[in-house]
């Protein structure tokens, strides 16, 4: 179930690296959060219409998402946004431009989501 979106602005990400960061972030989540990998789902967003803050500077940002449903412990949440995040930050920091790297974990109620 988890869902994984990954978004990001500029062209500072190669097409060809996104399947295989997606496919590792398939690997921490069932690591970390004990998801099924066979039930990982993700996608990459490329944005090309943006505004950052004034829109004065121009920087791009790369955002992920990972949505999973609840009953994971805080430790398992938290290591799961901290090792997301250095995954993000290891692959982008040396790539010469100023990117912006968030990671949000969302947890969602069972209840509300529907599946077939």
């Amino acid at each position: 179930m988890p869902h994984i979106i990954l978004e990001a602005t500029g062209d500072f990400a190669p097409k060809e690296t996104i399947k295989p960061l997606l496919l590792s972030l398939h690997q921490l989540v069932a690591k970390v959060a004990g998801a099924e990998i066979n039930s990982c789902k993700s996608r990459f967003i490329q944005h090309d219409s943006y505004v950052i803050g004034d829109g004065e500077k121009h920087t791009d940002f790369l955002h992920l998402t990972i949505k999973l449903l609840s009953g994971r412990t805080q430790e398992q949440l938290c290591a799961l946004g901290e090792q997301a995040f250095a995954l993000l930050k290891a692959q982008y920091s040396n790539i010469g431009t100023e990117i912006d790297i968030t990671v949000l974990v969302d947890e969602m109620a069972k209840q509300h989501y529907y599946k077939d």
